[in-house]
């Protein structure tokens, strides 16, 4: 699709006169008079929007602005588009006669691969959502199709909504039952935080450790959590989860920990993410990731080994949460 019949199927989409359309984009720039001749002359190709007016169009039309000004693909202009993709990124090609092959490769230190393969993960997942089945009526068809249209338009921005919506979600289930609990148990040292985090996995709820590397060099753990779990939780089950909340208030408040709550969706799954920079907090969800979560997830917890493993872990060198704080004044 070119510039101008991105712009007409999106604002038909959104039932949008162009008339309208013009009106909402002179709110945004000024000294700009656009008209509904002016938009149509847009959609036509016979003119092309100045950048401001292509970032006003994509607001108004709530889409990304990069799915907008993206180059119209065609034979003449493929490879250098693949040549640019060769440019940003550590490629192989292979040809194995029947199909050609790109293959995107890992690169140590380097965050690239990692947010092309979530970005990828989520395109792989929409697109077999809405591929139609053999078995689907012609009105359903017509629907996946469109619906995939419009999800390719709108990416990441659609996304971003639906990880907003799961949030909220999140934090209204859980807002009343943390403001009728008065306390937590003890939270003095990095052990008690991984007695914490271990009594949420054997309680059936997943979480998933994962370790970033921020641009500047600093290191991150996460613990993610399915949004659907969080939200299918019952009185009876959402305990060990609470729990957690209110330990990671206490670390905040009480010891000044910075602990911040992100989304991010994984092949069509939406996750709460809770970012740790204080290096004990990784430490301890590293250990509970490799050493303890695989006995929890074999069901072997309770033997003896696993039992040894985790009392030895508990025992040895508690760090306190105090003197960490203190030191940070001391650093500071």
């Amino acid at each position: 699709m070119t510039i101008g019949e991105r712009i007409f199927f999106i604002r038909t989409f959104r039932h949008l006169s162009r008339e309208k359309l013009a009106s909402a984009v002179n709110a945004l720039v000024p000294n700009k008079k656009i008209t509904a001749d002016r938009i149509q002359k847009y959609e036509n190709g016979h003119r092309n929007p100045r950048e401001d007016v292509l970032q006003a169009i994509a607001s108004v039309l709530n889409v990304n602005y990069d799915t907008l000004a993206a180059p119209d693909v065609n034979p003449t202009n493929i490879l250098s588009i693949m040549f640019e993709l060769e440019n940003t990124l550590d490629i192989s090609l292979e040809n194995d006669e029947n199909k050609f092959s790109i293959i995107i490769n890992k690169t140590a230190g380097d965050n690239t691969y990692d947010e092309i393969n979530y970005d990828l993960n989520n395109w792989y997942a929409k697109r077999k959502e809405c591929t139609p089945n053999p078995t689907d009526s012609e009105e359903v068809a017509g629907q996946k199709i469109a619906d995939y249209k419009i999800w390719k338009t709108m990416y990441p921005l659609d996304t971003l909504e639906n990880e907003k919506a799961a949030l909220s979600a999140v934090q209204r289930k859980f807002k009343n039952a943390i403001a009728k609990t008065d306390k937590s148990n003890a939270i003095n040292t990095d052990k008690d935080f991984v007695k914490i985090v271990v009594n949420i996995l054997l309680s059936g709820l997943d979480a998933r450790y994962i370790r970033k590397m921020l641009a500047y060099g600093e290191q991150i753990a996460l613990l993610s959590f399915k949004a659907d779990d969080l939200l299918a939780l019952t009185t009876k089950t959402q305990n060990p989860y609470i729990e957690y909340l209110l330990c990671n208030k206490k670390l905040s408040e009480k010891y000044g920990m910075i602990i911040d709550t992100h989304t991010h969706t994984d092949s069509g799954i939406i996750y709460i993410d809770y970012y740790y920079r204080n290096s004990e907090i990784r430490n301890a969800l590293f250990y509970i990731e490799q050493t303890l979560k695989p006995f929890i997830k074999n069901g072997t917890f309770d033997s003896e080994e696993a039992q040894a493993e985790y009392s030895d872990y508990l025992q040895f060198a508690p760090v306190s949460f105090k003197n960490l704080l203190d030191q940070d004044k001391i650093n500071s």
